[in-house]
């Protein structure tokens, strides 16, 4: 397994915890407190997988490594949320200065059938690609287990000179 690929599971592992043992779900509330629902141990291995499976070209996989816990902290918080808050309120550190204000729509906004008190599942990541050397694209197409209904989301990150990343843009596909 390569350095990257591991980076990226070790990167899920401390952003997702690990599972309790009494129950399917995982823990979320040291990273995002405030009543989320939780992923099922079934969405984190999708989510795992997803996050594990090799892109073309090594700076590809090298950005994606380096930008994921802004990545995941994201994909996991509009999986589970039904408004922009968890964008705004939990997440202001990923957001450039002077954009916490911006309208951030959550992929269950419109999913009329789905139930709140559910997360979204993670079923496939495309189209990634470097933008530039310190810009990352790629879509998320975040399915209900529930209802059926799906719906995809492009996010854009941006590396800072600092090296962390932010998200530059997130909008419906």
């Amino acid at each position: 397994m390569s350095s990257v690929r591991i980076f990226c599971f070790q990167a899920l592992i401390a952003i997702l915890g690990t599972a309790n043992a009494q129950s399917p779900e995982i823990d979320f509330e040291p990273l995002l407190a405030g009543g989320l629902p939780k992923f099922s141990s079934t969405q984190i291995e999708a989510l795992t997988k997803e996050f594990n499976r090799p892109l073309e070209g090594t700076a590809l996989n090298e950005g994606r490594a380096s930008a994921s816990n802004a990545i995941l902290r994201v994909v996991r918080a509009m999986a589970c949320s039904d408004s922009d808050m968890p964008i705004k309120d939990r997440l202001k550190d990923l957001l450039p200065e002077g954009r916490a204000g911006n309208t951030y729509i959550s992929p269950k906004i419109g999913m009329k059938y789905h139930p709140a008190a559910t997360c979204l599942s993670v079923q496939k990541t495309s189209d990634w690609r470097m933008e530039a050397k310190n810009a990352i694209a790629f879509r998320v197409l975040y399915n209900s287990d529930e209802s059926g209904a799906s719906k995809h989301q492009k996010y854009v990150f941006m590396r800072q000179p600092d090296g962390s990343w932010l998200l530059k843009s997130m909008t419906p596909w």
